[in-house]
């Protein structure tokens, strides 16, 4: 992974696990979570568009793992095509 994607984790508690978040130069550009009520393999998978933490591309994917890839490939086009600043 590059110095410039970075992952934490928020929200979690006793009753959550929390959402994986991608941080792209610093900056929350998306995450995953465990959706609920959908069983013990289904994520939801959110990106969004820069200056914004709603409104951007939503999908549900079979497996944590495939979540995480998803996520981290479109945060690393985002790294590659959008401007440092």
């Amino acid at each position: 992974m590059t110095e410039s994607l970075e992952w934490r984790r928020l929200y979690a508690d006793d009753e959550s696990p929390g959402r994986e978040t991608v941080f792209v130069r610093g900056v929350a550009r998306g995450d995953y979570y465990l959706a609920r009520g959908a069983g013990i393999d289904v994520y939801r998978v959110r990106f969004w568009p820069p200056m914004r933490v709603q409104g951007g591309d939503e999908q549900y994917v079979l497996g944590e793992e495939r979540a995480r890839q998803t996520l981290q490939t479109r945060a690393q086009r985002a790294l590659d095509r959008e401007p440092a600043g």
